[in-house]
């Protein structure tokens, strides 16, 4: 699974399809694989002609774990939303984020850009 570094955390994620990118945030105690993968958001949002970045929020699946209840703080989190961007070769913005449960603080935490 690819992965990237935002300061000392290893954020893991799936990039997946073409067209207009859409991030996707899970929620606390879940993975991208539980919320997105297996309930088949991922293929459907695909075949609809988008392209899928979906990470592994930091503490969860197969990103990096920290021992600092600091590193969990919300705005913490959202840099790593914010970092998807910069650290894939995307030539649009994502235009749409979406989230489960408590990943909407982070996902919210991050401007739309339109």
């Amino acid at each position: 699974m690819p992965a990237f570094n935002n300061g000392d955390v290893r954020i893991a994620f799936l990039d997946e399809g073409e067209g207009d990118p859409i991030v996707l945030v899970h929620g606390f105690a879940s993975t991208k694989e539980v919320n997105w993968v297996q309930t088949g958001w991922v293929s459907t949002l695909t075949r609809a002609g988008r392209r899928v970045i979906a990470l592994d929020n930091r503490g969860h699946g197969e990103s990096g774990k920290l021992y600092d209840p600091a590193a969990y703080h919300s705005a913490v989190m959202a840099d790593d939303v914010r970092a998807v961007p910069v650290m894939l070769p995307t030539t649009t913005a994502p235009t749409s984020r979406r989230s489960r449960r408590t990943g909407r603080q982070e996902a919210m935490s991050v401007p739309r850009v339109a």
